[in-house]
């Protein structure tokens, strides 16, 4: 039986094909808010995958669900209100970007928990050695290119700004003390870029 209750077939599904292309668009530019997208993979199939890490240890993982529900009402379809769609999609995008960043704030949560990677701001004198803190805890990353692409730091608005007030009044010794921190994490990042590549033969050849 097919989906689509209307006499114009064709027009229902390819206003069909057009909703879910935009939501999916939303989604995507809501994805990119969180991870990067050259960490984003696509599995057509399956319901989990496998991980190995660098100890050969393998750590499955199954995938988590997201859904949402688009509702309109017969009156707005009557009426032909099309900003009703407007304000559904909308609202799903919304919605299923408030369950990605709870999987992926729950995730970050529980790995940093059970590594004993977590910072606690009660055990430093102020934000801006918590925040130094947190940056020694952490990996710089480098692409193949040799560019070093500094952390992000997600926050509530009210932690952000006393964030940002500590450390544009910390002191001038914190401030050479936190850029030798970031230059070294920047040295041992382009390092452990090039011991990857020293792993390949020929690693950029012609």
């Amino acid at each position: 039986m097919s989906r689509f209750y209307f006499s114009m077939t064709r027009g229902a599904k390819d206003f069909m094909d057009a909703f879910t292309q935009r939501l999916a668009e939303a989604h995507h530019e809501a994805t990119q808010k969180f991870v990067s997208g050259k960490n984003v993979h696509h599995l057509r199939h399956g319901a989990g995958w496998r991980l190995w890490s660098a100890s050969e240890r393998s750590d499955d993982d199954s995938f988590k669900v997201h859904s949402t529900e688009i509702q309109t009402s017969l009156d707005d379809i009557a009426d032909h209100n099309v900003e009703s769609l407007v304000s559904a999609m909308r609202r799903a995008a919304e919605d299923m970007e408030a369950q990605l960043a709870g999987s992926v704030y729950g995730l970050l949560s529980e790995t940093c928990e059970s590594s004993g990677n977590v910072v606690s701001a009660s055990s430093q004198a102020s934000l801006a050695e918590t925040f130094y803190e947190t940056i020694d805890k952490i990996e710089f990353g480098a692409d193949r290119f040799g560019n070093v692409q500094l952390p992000a730091l997600h926050t509530g608005k009210e932690v952000a700004i006393k964030m940002i007030h500590a450390l544009e009044s910390a002191s001038d010794d914190f401030r050479k003390k936190f850029e030798e921190l970031k230059e070294r994490k920047i040295q041992a990042a382009l390092q452990r870029e090039i011991e990857r590549k020293a792993r390949f033969v020929s690693y950029g050849g012609e």
